[in-house]
Formats: C-alpha cells, structure tokens, sequence
C-alpha cells in the first residue's frame, strides 16, 4: 500500500523536532571531516541512519526545506539540509533496486537513497515510465513527470508543474508551481561543490529544451528561458531591454528579473578604451552570454514570448 506522504501537511511535523535535526547535523559537521566519517560509517551510523530518515520525511512534506523565501521575499538557503543529505549519503550502503514488472529500471544506489513511495492516484500525480523521484523530495499535488524525468533529494516540485522527457530537477533545487520544464532541460544540483547555492525556477517560469540553470540561478516569475539557454551564476546576463548587465553578488544568487525573456546570445570582445566591438575580424570570436531580449506581458504565453525575443533577435 502507496504512503499518503504527498497529501500529508508541513503541520503533521513539529517545529521543535525540525530545530532539534538542524542542531544535531550541524553538531556532527563540527568535527573534523575524517572524524565525521568514522562516525557516520562506525559506531554512529544507525543513529545517523534514523537522523536522515527523519529529515527525508520532514523534506517530503515539506516541513524541511532546502531553500525558500523569508519576510524580505529573499532566498534563503539552509545549508544543514546539505549536510544531513551528505550524511545519508555516506551512511547508506550500495544495494539493487529491482522492478519486477519491468527489470530495464533495475539501478543500484544506496539504501539510504531509494524512491519515493508516493501517493500517485490520492494527489493526481502522473508518473511515466523512467521518471525517478527520490525520498526526500517535496512533490506537490497535480504534477506531471514525463519518461526519463528525475528528481533529487532535498528537490522540489510545485503544483501544477510538469517536468518533460529527461527533465532534471537537481539535489536541493526549487520549481515553483505552474511551471514547465522542457525536454532534457534541467536546474542542476547542488550537493557539492559544498558553497554552490540551489537553482530556482519561480512560479509559472518556463524552461525550453536543452536549456539550464547552474551554480545558484533564480529564474524569476513567469521568467522564460529560450531552447538551448544555459545560465550558470558567474555569468553575465545582458538586459537589452533596460541596457544593463545584470550579475550575482557575492555570495548571493543570480536573479534572472520576473517576466524577462532569455535567448542565448553573444558578448564581442572589447578594444582598448572598453568599447564593445563588433569586429570580428579585429577582436576574434565573441563569449557566450545570456540575453533578455523582452519582457513578457500578463496575457502573452511562454511559447509566444520566445518566438517573439526569437525575432527580434
């Protein structure tokens, strides 16, 4: 019998034991790395076992969060939820996970890392063959998740959302409701490098094929990223529209604006007084770079916006 975890309510998990995980993963992080592990992997691992158990419910209930936003309508990211899942990780052991009625979806991972026992009828949930979610993930009511779509622990997935063919939803990373992630198109994760902060698709963003976000990207409300669009957190974003370049401060993320239409773009070479050039024949090839060409409007859809950014492009 299928686990109701996708109906269940972040008020079915105390605050006080959320505060009492947080405590007792950042207690084990602050011991030295060979010391930790020696623990996870010895004489500690069952109580480490239990302690990550414990934080995969809170995650798929959404009572623990990796990421989300405070009184500011900032993001704020929890980084002892990294922590408690490296800590899982480390504890599991490697075993084979076994699908009688169809052995092509055979995989080996760890024991602490299995699938998600979801709901699927209870909270409309349409799962096709291929599509993995891991326990430890929030999947909210009404979603959709295409052939090949995967979705990592300490992830999550808003109502409404649809994650295409091969769609990626990483460790740690966000999707909003009413979202669409397009074939092969995905937020990575963020398990390490340790400092990199979780990618972010705001509420009704939309992700055309082959397009992604990397490093710590919030691609905000209603944002469209065009097919093929790659933004990592170190790059530049050219604003065409307001002639401005947008990059992430330190430590924080890179906020593509709400509503802004992103396509792949070029940034030529400058000469000596700074001046971008267009001389290929002068300065070489050109960088890749993101470039808002429009912003979208409340009645134009996504497909509409990118063929319209396509043209003036």
């Amino acid at each position: 019998m299928a686990l109701e975890i996708a109906r269940r309510t972040p008020e079915a998990f105390p605050q006080g034991e959320v505060q009492m995980l947080q405590k007792q993963v950042e207690d084990l992080f602050s011991v030295p790395a060979e010391t930790r592990k020696d623990l996870i992997k010895g004489s500690e691992n069952e109580k480490i076992r239990k302690l990550w158990l414990r934080v995969r419910e809170g995650l798929n209930i959404g009572a623990i969060k990796s990421v989300e936003k405070n009184e500011e309508g900032e993001w704020q990211v929890h980084p002892w939820v990294r922590q408690a899942a490296i800590a899982g990780i480390i504890a599991g052991d490697l075993v084979t996970y076994r699908f009688a009625d169809n052995p092509y979806q055979d995989f080996s991972e760890r024991d602490t890392l299995p699938p998600q026992d979801i709901d699927y009828e209870g909270g409309n949930i349409r799962k096709l063959p291929g599509a993995l979610i891991r326990d430890g993930s929030r999947i909210e009511n009404n979603t959709v998740f295409m052939n090949g779509a995967f979705v990592n622990v300490g992830g999550s997935v808003g109502e409404g959302t649809m994650i295409d063919s091969n769609g990626l939803v990483g460790s740690l990373a966000y999707v909003g409701k009413m979202c669409h992630v397009s074939m092969n198109a995905g937020l990575a994760g963020v398990l390490e490098p340790f400092e990199a902060l979780p990618n972010i698709a705001e509420d009704a963003s939309f992700m055309g094929a082959y397009s992604a976000l990397t490093g710590g990207v919030v691609l905000g409300t209603k944002g469209v990223l065009a097919p093929g669009t790659k933004i990592h957190r170190t790059l530049a974003v050219i604003d065409e529209v307001h002639g401005k370049i947008i990059r992430a401060e330190p430590g924080k993320h890179l906020k593509i604006p709400d509503y802004a239409v992103v396509v792949p773009g070029n940034r030529y070479d400058r000469d000596r007084n700074g001046m971008i050039s267009s001389d290929r024949e002068t300065f070489g090839f050109g960088t890749y770079t993101p470039v808002i060409k429009k912003y979208r409007d409340e009645k134009t859809d996504a497909e509409t916006a990118i063929e319209e950014a396509l043209r003036i492009a």
